[in-house]
């Protein structure tokens, strides 16, 4: 059966795992429209396909994803406020709703960059997994404000108050991993955004998904059962 294609979002299915690209590297992923409602559909229909048993998130290239572009989604639709409130639904309902509701296993594989608003996906998704060389930064307070939309909040919600603030009024582009946001942190993550790590490493963090997931759910299936 052939892939669905999208202009911003790249989908590989491989052993049960949905590889779910966001695929602007030469603006770093930054979050436009088009990319919202790419993830909307990408998310819908991988959510319904029973093929997928776990689905990871991660950004081509350099980049995790920069956050929202400041250029499409913000200056562009000043004067469409209909086109803007459209850009705004979907970015809530992928990055958050649809993420943190989907009905399997989700894993966020942070490559390099982690901006602002890719904070909110991040977050919603059940794992991250960080490679070591990975950026984290909430960069809003350059321009006078904390991080809006929901980004205090997950923030506020998966770290402690005084290390959410801190990033958040500090504007630090941390070089460490975010204590509560990310659960693990390897130089694995890095494969899927071209670096060149031995295969072993990849096969190892593949197991290591599929043993994190099995420790959180058997409980639930021995519950239900």
């Amino acid at each position: 059966m052939t892939e669905q294609t999208y202009q911003t979002v790249l989908v590989k299915k491989e052993n049960g795992i949905a590889w779910v690209t966001l695929n602007r590297p030469g603006k770093r992923n930054a979050m436009s429209p088009q990319l919202h409602f790419d993830m909307v559909e990408v998310l819908t229909r991988l959510d319904t396909d029973p093929e997928v048993k776990i689905l990871v998130l991660t950004g081509a290239g350099e980049a995790f994803s920069a956050g929202m572009d400041l250029k499409l989604f913000f200056r562009d639709l000043d004067d469409k406020p209909v086109e803007r409130a459209l850009a705004r639904e979907a970015d809530r309902r992928w990055g958050w709703y649809k993420l943190n509701d989907f009905s399997k296993p989700t894993i966020a594989m942070v490559n390099g960059h982690c901006y602002g608003g890719a904070f909110i996906p991040l977050v919603a998704c059940d794992f991250a997994i960080a490679a070591d060389d990975a950026k984290f930064g909430l960069s809003e307070i350059n321009w006078g404000i904390l991080p809006g939309g929901l980004v205090s909040k997950v923030v506020a919600m998966t770290m402690n108050y005084r290390h959410s603030l801190y990033y958040a009024m500090t504007g630090l582009h941390a070089l460490h991993v975010l204590g509560g946001i990310v659960a693990i942190n390897v130089i694995g993550a890095m494969m899927r955004a071209g670096k060149n790590v031995h295969r072993v490493e990849y096969v190892g963090i593949y197991w290591h998904f599929v043993d994190i997931v099995w420790i959180f759910l058997f409980p639930l299936l021995y519950l239900t059962s």
